[in-house]
């Protein structure tokens, strides 16, 4: 496992961070910090 030693904060709305629970919901992704990796790293995929 990579070691993640290195913080990173942004702001979002309270729409924005709903839409991101759905997202994780829709994908089964419980972790936040896994699901918002995923998407900067990998892009999004449906």
């Amino acid at each position: 496992m990579a070691k993640r030693d290195q913080d990173v904060h942004f702001l979002a709305s309270k729409e924005e961070v709903e839409r991101i629970h759905q997202k994780m919901d829709e994908l089964g992704i419980r972790s936040m910090g896994a699901y918002l990796r995923k998407m900067a790293l990998d892009g999004y995929s449906q």
